[in-house]
């Protein structure tokens, strides 16, 4: 009885052993996983630090290549010079530089695709014209609609500068991002569940650009200039943005640089000829080429698309577009400190809602979403809901890939 006894004993010590053991090794299993996901949340938070640091540093970059070069364009116009379209013609050349720099900077930055060299990234960024991959062929018929569309809307825009201040221009101009909105719910059926951020964003844009332009419409001036070219420009902009969406989707960087050195090359090509006829028939006049003016916009004009383009990949896009409205009042302050322009207190107001309408337009789409389930929601009595819980979950915005 003894020996049993302490048999039962010697068992149940060994078994509080063991599960004691057991106990032990699932704590410290748990400590090591506690202690993985904390590093992994850590590693998480720097690389949102880093990653929000150089959007700040792109959105910068942008503002001041954005304002830089649209000054640029305007001061080159002169008694001995007006030629918008040799602008364009001359800046949407320096495109070609495009692609070749995405692969510098792959051979400088990425070591991982360094190694696949560059046949490999050739072939996998000419898909995006097919599966027989980049012909003459294939290039006219989806780089040619995109041309004219590029061509003409930056052609609208420098002449309009030549008319009306910078600044009015580009507050004009930024209404492209309503109008990218409108477009993109009639050709991209774009979800009903971000409707009232969007309308508000079209309404603010709307208002602030008759704000801006009510003591031209009271007095009568050049409404061509300060007006309806920059409209036609935005809407330009706004075509071509969507119609990029529809055609070629979510397109790499690669692929987009392929893309816009493409449209550098056929604008060189084939776009003189318009040119030499313009200046034939009187529209334009070169007899003193201001070679300063036009160098430092094209650059810069290179830098601002490598950059939208670049940041939206790298970085947060939200920072890109912050970038690229605050151009407004910074060229509003240039103009006043070195073009002499004043402005009233109703353009100053009108500018401020156009630029509240840009940042409506580019809220993140989960704030979109839950506005528009918080604006329904409060609706009662409704016999059908406009808006239902798949739509706030599943809604996905329009993305710009690519800007004009």
């Amino acid at each position: 009885m003894m020996d049993d006894k302490y048999e039962s004993l010697a068992a149940g010590s060994v078994k509080k052993l063991g599960t004691q053991a057991e106990n032990d090794q699932d704590t410290g299993a748990a400590k090591e996983a506690e202690a993985m996901s904390s590093g992994s949340v850590e590693t998480d938070s720097r690389g949102n630090v880093s990653k929000f640091i150089v959007g700040i540093l792109f959105g910068i970059g942008v503002c001041f290549s954005s304002v830089v070069a649209t000054q640029f364009a305007q001061s080159a116009y002169s008694d001995t010079f007006n030629g918008p379209f040799f602008t364009i013609w001359f800046s949407t050349s320096w495109m070609m530089l495009c692609y070749p720099t995405y692969i510098l900077g792959v051979y400088l930055f990425s070591p991982s695709r360094r190694k696949s060299g560059i046949r490999m990234l050739y072939s996998e960024d000419q898909a995006l014209y097919g599966d027989k991959g980049l012909t003459v062929f294939s290039a006219l018929r989806l780089n040619g609609t995109f041309l004219i569309l590029w061509v003409g809307t930056n052609y609208l825009f420098v002449r309009a500068l030549g008319l009306a201040s910078v600044t009015v221009v580009v507050v004009i101009f930024s209404t492209n991002t309503a109008i990218v909105y409108l477009l993109s719910w009639v050709l991209l059926s774009e979800s009903v569940a971000q409707i009232p951020a969007k309308v508000l964003s079209v309404a603010l844009s709307i208002a602030g650009t008759v704000m801006v332009l009510y003591n031209g419409f009271v007095a009568g001036s050049n409404l061509g200039g300060t007006f309806i070219l920059p409209l036609m420009a935005a809407f330009g902009a706004a075509l071509y943005k969507v119609l990029f969406k529809r055609v070629v989707g979510n397109a790499s960087y690669g692929q987009v640089s392929l893309f816009l050195s493409l449209i550098g090359l056929l604008n060189g090509l084939l776009s003189w000829p318009v040119m030499l006829a313009l200046n034939f028939f009187g529209q334009e006049s070169w007899a003193v080429i201001p070679w300063g003016f036009l160098c430092g916009n094209a650059a810069l004009a290179a830098v601002f698309n490598f950059l939208v383009n670049l940041g939206i990949a790298v970085t947060f896009p939200l920072l890109i577009s912050l970038g690229h409205i605050m151009a407004i009042p910074i060229n509003g302050v240039v103009d006043v400190l070195f073009r002499g322009d004043t402005y009233d207190g109703l353009q100053i107001a009108g500018a401020a809602l156009v630029i509240a309408g840009f940042l409506v337009m580019v809220l993140p789409p989960s704030i979109q979403e839950k506005l528009a389930c918080c604006c329904f929601a409060r609706k009662k009595n409704v016999a059908t809901p406009v808006v239902d819980s798949d739509d706030c979950k599943e809604a996905e915005p329009m993305t710009e890939d690519v800007g004009v």
